[in-house]
């Protein structure tokens, strides 16, 4: 113990000294407006690298998928960090456990189910799926809002409408399309047509259209005009929801109905697999 202890000594203070003689050999050679113009130009070198690797990282596909799926902490770097820390941990594991073929399995599923550029991988699937699940979301959230203007506007006995408390209003009942919505009232101060652009570019869809258009023009409407323009559309937003939830009642019938036969599929294998190894055991005997 004792011998490790000195030996840590030495290369401490070894270390310590080769950091000494760099610091004056730097100092020797380089004036003092020289070391401020060297330091100047590798900040500027770094920050330059850290703006163009942030470009890199927010012009990627995975990040988007991320931030689509509502994981904007996630970037292309950081899950490169979690996948390489998965695949050191989980060979490590496997290789103080088990046979070195476990772990080449281990390696190649790890890497193929993890990996973001196939279109059919784990994460993919996963990712693809969030997205699918928050556009429903925030398609519910929008007709939500068609009907919680609706029902304002009948209540509201006065015939001009302000249009940012009747917005005001509806976001403690709405969660995926609030920043939107927040963005919205931001921005209709200063142009209520960009403001509704905007809206319609950050949601997409039919229904995020005719509601960035309303609301784009509710301040020229007076109260009558407004529920008239609701009215005509209640019946196309009525088809279009029904629409949405028999598409969704039938991905869950089709995946319940895939999910029985896989199992029953798996338990007659088994039985017959079972039958096979008792008729070769008694053929044997």
């Amino acid at each position: 113990m004792t011998a490790y202890v000195l030996t840590a000594i030495q290369y401490s203070v070894f270390i310590l000294f080769v950091v000494l003689a760099m610091m004056r050999t730097y100092a020797a050679l380089y004036s003092k407006e020289e070391r401020r113009f060297m330091r100047h130009r590798m900040k500027r070198h770094l920050r330059k690298q850290n703006e163009i690797t942030k470009k890199r990282t927010s012009e990627s596909e995975i990040t988007q998928l991320f931030k689509e799926a509502h994981l904007p902490w996630m970037t292309n770097y950081r899950f490169a960090v979690v996948r390489v820390v998965g695949l050191l941990s989980g060979m490590l594991y496997l290789s103080l456990t088990t046979t070195s073929t476990n772990t080449i399995l281990f390696l190649v599923a790890w890497a193929v189910l993890t990996e973001p550029v196939f279109k059919f991988s784990l994460i993919r699937l996963y990712l693809a799926r969030r997205v699918k699940k928050i556009t429903e979301m925030k398609e519910g959230e929008l007709f939500s809002l068609f009907a919680m203007l609706k029902t304002d506007l009948i209540g509201n006995t006065r015939e001009e409408i302000n249009v940012y408390h009747l917005l005001k209003d509806t976001l403690p009942y709405v969660h995926y399309i609030k920043p939107m919505l927040n963005q919205f009232m931001r921005q209709w101060r200063e142009s209520p047509q960009l403001a509704g652009q905007n809206f319609e570019a950050a949601l997409g869809g039919e229904t995020a259209q005719f509601l960035g258009d309303f609301l784009a023009g509710l301040h020229r409407m007076d109260r009558d005009n407004a529920l008239q323009v609701l009215e005509e559309q209640n019946e196309v937003f009525g088809h279009r929801r029904s629409e949405m939830l028999l598409q969704k009642a039938e991905v869950q019938r089709n995946s319940f109905y895939t999910f029985f036969f896989l199992s029953a599929f798996a338990v007659i294998g088994w039985f017959m697999w079972f039958m096979f190894q008792m008729t070769s055991q008694a053929m044997n005997m």
